[in-house]
C-alpha cells in the first residue's frame, strides 16, 4: 500500500495492518482515535548543529486522550 504524507487515521490503520499491527491505544486498548500533524523538534544530531524537525503523525484516543505518534515517512518503506 502506498500511504501519503498525511494520512487519515483509515489509511494508517491499513498501512500498520499490512506490517501485522493492531492500532489500538496501548493505554485503554479502544480502537477510536482522530489525527494530529506535528513536526517535532530534535535538539541537535550527530548530522549537524541546531534542531531539525521530525515529521510525524499523531493519533489521539477518542477514549482517553493518549497520543501516539507515528514516522509516516518509515511507513512509506517498502
Amino acid at each position: 500500500m502506498r500511504i501519503s504524507g498525511h494520512p487519515s487515521v483509515e489509511e494508517l490503520r491499513q498501512a500498520l495492518r499490512e506490517k501485522d499491527v493492531r492500532l489500538a491505544c496501548t493505554v485503554c486498548g479502544r480502537t477510536e482515535f482522530s489525527v494530529e500533524e506535528a513536526a517535532i523538534l530534535s535538539g541537535g544530531s550527530a548530522q549537524g548543529y541546531g534542531a531539525h524537525r521530525l515529521p510525524r503523525t499523531q493519533v489521539v484516543c477518542e477514549n482517553c486522550g493518549h497520543v501516539m505518534s507515528f514516522a509516516v515517512a518509515k511507513l512509506q518503506e517498502s
